[in-house]
């Protein structure tokens, strides 16, 4: 048998075809619809686009040129507040960015819209965030006063007119010459409604470890877990009594009625406070 002749394969040239790399869409596929932003004020308009952003005059919108236009496409926002050439995803109300770079550049031209807009920086209100000026406070800590150079939202430089330094007439400094005159406290005496007021009104002071140190002396006791003071309503008030806890009907101070309401409740031991340790400061007030 003869064998057969073997030929190269013929070339095949590579054929591109429209179907294969369809074109993409031009901007003459947006929509020509016109929306409104009424964002815009003066002889200028916001030229808005991407990429050019700037003012153009009222007189001629299509400032960069009809070639331009075709080849790239412009937001432009007039005056009167006209919004064109906006595509369909973009959004048109004053949330989206379009009404974000409209206001911007209405900054530009108007700064004052800046503090609705974007706000205000704490530093630039006159209220001194670094001012070293340090007042004593009757607690013992120092604080700095912004409010002394604190001029108001809308100024550009501080007010000192009400912190004037002046003189006071030693007349009129009443606390020195009265201090020591005046007859000492004593917490035995008071009313007990007294001790609560102290009590309630001067969290986290000597005041109230000492209301806090008599009122356990006339019998009151602190519970811990419903906070309130409460106290036994008479000798025969108690009906189940133990080791850890007793039941019966007592008194409890309502801070808020203020005034003793009767109550028939379980008191477990744990649940009471031991009476305060008198602060130092606090014992002369207890003497007789």
């Amino acid at each position: 048998m003869e064998e057969e002749s073997k030929q190269p394969p013929e070339n095949i040239e590579f054929q591109m075809r429209n179907e294969d790399f369809p074109p993409l869409p031009s901007i003459s596929s947006f929509s020509n619809e016109r929306n409104k932003i009424m964002i815009s004020k003066g002889n200028f308009s916001l030229q808005i686009g991407n990429p050019n952003v700037g003012f153009a005059p009222e007189s001629e919108p299509n400032f960069f040129g009809n070639s331009q236009l075709e080849a790239r496409m412009n937001i432009q926002t007039y005056p009167n507040g006209t919004v064109t050439n906006i595509p369909p995803n973009v959004m048109t109300d004053q949330f989206g960015m379009l009404g974000f770079l409209a206001a911007y550049r209405r900054m530009r031209v108007d700064p004052s819209i800046a503090s609705l807009a974007i706000g205000e920086k704490a530093e630039l209100l006159g209220l001194g965030m670094n001012s070293q000026l340090e007042v004593p406070n009757p607690s013992g800590h120092g604080r700095s006063e912004i409010h002394l150079n604190y001029g108001g939202p809308w100024t550009n430089k501080p007010n000192h007119a009400p912190h004037i330094d002046v003189k006071i007439p030693e007349k009129y400094k009443t606390n020195k010459l009265i201090r020591e005159k005046l007859a000492k406290i004593k917490f035995p005496l008071l009313e007990e409604d007294v001790l609560f007021y102290l009590f309630y009104n001067y969290p986290g002071e000597e005041y109230q470890i000492a209301a806090a140190h008599e009122l356990y002396v006339r019998d009151w006791r602190y519970n811990k877990v419903e906070r309130i003071w409460l106290r036994r309503l008479n000798f025969g008030s108690v009906i189940q009594q133990t080791t850890v806890f007793e039941k019966g009907t007592y008194n409890v101070f309502d801070p808020e009625h203020w005034r003793k309401v009767p109550r028939d409740m379980t008191v477990e031991y744990k649940d009471l406070e031991e009476q305060p340790e008198l602060p130092p400061n606090m014992k002369i007030f207890f003497e007789p």
